[in-house]
């Protein structure tokens, strides 16, 4: 079955973000961080889940952009809402983490552990231990 228009331009921005190399070691595509922020941009617009998460990391990161980090907040809350998706509660959780506020970034990784995060349960651990934006319990550690 052919993508969808939006799973399209999500494909298309991982590729210009990453570049394509054959067997031999052969540029078939230059990465091209612009065009990968454009392309998932367009996907993100057109309804695709998986753009929309890598456009909040776009924007999160600097890639193809300047760094806005209330934009993607607002794309991580959007695919959050819309999906309860793991990664869009982990890189939540990252969001509030890096902005000094441990105790959304504690709530966040619970959040993240509910929904099968693998990595969520060992940012948590990691919390009760260090008192991370919640009471230290080694136990729960």
């Amino acid at each position: 079955m052919p993508p969808t228009l939006s799973e399209a331009w999500w494909e298309l921005g991982c590729l210009l973000q990453d570049g394509e190399v054959d067997g031999r070691g052969a540029v078939l595509v230059a990465p091209d961080h612009r065009g990968a922020f454009l392309a998932f941009r367009r996907g993100a617009r057109a309804g695709d889940d998986g753009a929309l998460l890598n456009l909040g990391v776009c924007y999160d990161n600097a890639t193809g952009r300047r760094r806005d980090r209330v934009k993607a907040l607002r794309c991580y809350l959007r695919l959050w809402r819309r999906t309860q998706q793991c990664a869009a509660a982990n890189n939540l959780a990252t969001w509030h983490r890096d902005g000094g506020n441990q105790r959304r970034a504690f709530s966040w990784y619970q959040k993240a552990a509910d929904v099968g995060d693998g990595d969520a349960p060992v940012a948590l651990a990691y919390a009760y231990y260090y008192r991370l934006g919640t009471t230290k319990s080694l136990a729960r550690a």
